[in-house]
C-alpha cells in the first residue's frame, strides 16, 4: 500500500463531508431509538443477502428469510455469513482475523474445515494473475500497516483502497469478495461508526454490479484510485441516506402498530410474545414459533387472529397445515429495492 496517490478534489471532498455527516446522523438516530437490536438483525441479515447475491445466483430476499424462519436450511449458507459478519464486527483487520472470518462465512459456527491463506496459484477470468501464495501474507501485512497508521487519509477512502486492495491479492479460493465486503463494515466501525451496522452498502453494489466490476478491473491495470475512491465513497453515502429513511419507516410502522394493539381488546402477554416474535422475524409458521417461544400451537394461533384482526400479520400462502404468516408492512419496507 505504499506510494498511495489520489487526487482529493473539490467533488470527493463533498462526498466524503455529506458521508460523514449522514452517518453520523445514523448514529445519533440508533444511539437510544427503541427497537435498536431488531433492526440491527434485519439491516446485518440484508447486508449478508446482498453480498453474496453480488458473486452467486440467489433466491429472491423473501424466500430466503421465509426458509431460514421455517427451519430450513436450503439458504443456511447466508445464515453464516451473518455469523461471520457479527463475528468480525470490532476485530482488527489482519490474516488470521480474515481466514476465521473467510471459515464462519463459508461454513458457520461448526466449521467442516478451516480456511487458510491460498497456497496455489490461481487466475481470474484470463484477465489478472492474484497475488502469488508466497507474497499473500506480507500484502495482508502491508494492509493491516495501511488501515492501522496511515491517518492522513479519509477513513472512507481507506476502506475503498483496502477492499480495492484485499481483492487484487485474494486471498483465499473461495468468498473473497463477501469477506472484503465484510471488512469494509470492520473498517467503519473500527473508525467510530457502529452505524455502519445499519447499512446495506452491499444492496447498492448489487444494483451497480457492472462498474463495481468494472472499475475493480480498471484500477487493477491504471494504478488510478480516484475514480474507485468517489464510486465507493457514494455507495456508503448513498447507503446512509436509505437507512436513514428506511429506519424511520420501518420504526414508524411499529410504533403504529404497537400504539393499535395497546386499545386492542384481546390484548394479553402471549399476544405481545407473538407480535414481538414477528417484528424479529418478519416472516414465520406457527409451529416454528411454537419451538421458540414455548407456547402453544393454539395460543400462537389465537394471538396471530388477534394481529390479522389488527391488520398488521397476514397469511401469505393458502395452505392449511404449513401456514406461513408475515408482518406485511414491516416486511415491504424492509425488502423495499433501494437503487
Amino acid at each position: 500500500m505504499n506510494g498511495v496517490d489520489f487526487a482529493v478534489d473539490d467533488e470527493l471532498t463533498y462526498l466524503y463531508a455529506t458521508t460523514h455527516r449522514l452517518l453520523g446522523i445514523l448514529d445519533g438516530m440508533i444511539k437510544y431509538m427503541p427497537n435498536r437490536e431488531v433492526l440491527k438483525e434485519l439491516m446485518i441479515f440484508k447486508e449478508c443477502y446482498y453480498s453474496r447475491r453480488i458473486d452467486y445466483k440467489e433466491a429472491p430476499l423473501f424466500d430466503v428469510l421465509a426458509s431460514l424462519n421455517a427451519g430450513k436450511k436450503e439458504y443456511e449458507h447466508v445464515a453464516h455469513i451473518v455469523t461471520a459478519y457479527k463475528a468480525a464486527l470490532g476485530r482488527q483487520v489482519g490474516s488470521r482475523t480474515l481466514a476465521e472470518t473467510c471459515t464462519l462465512a463459508m461454513y458457520g459456527e461448526e466449521p467442516e474445515e478451516k480456511i487458510y491463506l491460498r497456497k496455489t496459484t490461481i487466475q481470474l477470468s484470463g484477465r489478472y494473475d492474484p497475488s502469488p501464495p508466497n507474497e499473500i501474507l506480507p500484502a495482508i501485512n502491508d494492509l493491516a500497516i495501511f488501515i492501522e497508521k496511515y491517518n492522513n487519509i479519509d477513513i472512507l477512502a481507506k476502506a475503498a483502497l483496502a477492499h480495492y486492495q484485499l481483492e487484487a491479492i485474494h486471498p483465499f479460493g473461495y468468498y473473497n469478495g463477501i469477506v472484503g465486503r465484510i471488512m469494509i463494515s470492520m473498517i467503519l466501525y473500527n473508525a467510530g461508526y457502529p452505524s455502519i451496522a445499519f447499512l446495506c452498502p452491499s444492496q447498492y453494489l448489487y444494483y451497480h454490479t457492472n462498474d463495481y466490476f468494472d472499475l475493480l478491473e480498471r484500477t487493477r491495470y491504471s494504478g488510478g484510485y480516484h475514480v474507485w475512491i468517489k464510486y465507493f465513497v457514494q455507495g456508503i453515502c448513498t447507503s446512509a441516506r436509505h437507512a436513514i429513511k428506511q429506519i424511520e419507516v420501518m420504526q414508524q410502522v411499529i410504533a403504529d402498530d404497537e400504539a393499535k394493539l395497546k386499545l386492542c381488546k384481546e390484548s394479553t402477554k402471549s399476544m405481545w410474545l407473538v407480535y414481538n416474535y414477528f417484528k424479529q422475524k418478519l416472516v414465520s409458521e406457527i409451529a416454528l414459533a411454537t419451538d421458540k417461544l414455548n407456547l402453544s400451537y393454539n395460543t400462537i394461533a389465537k394471538a396471530i387472529s388477534t394481529l390479522q384482526t389488527n391488520g398488521i400479520v397476514l397469511q401469505t400462502n393458502n395452505q392449511i397445515r404449513h401456514k406461513l404468516f408475515e408482518y406485511r408492512d414491516l416486511l415491504d419496507e424492509f425488502t423495499k429495492h433501494k437503487k
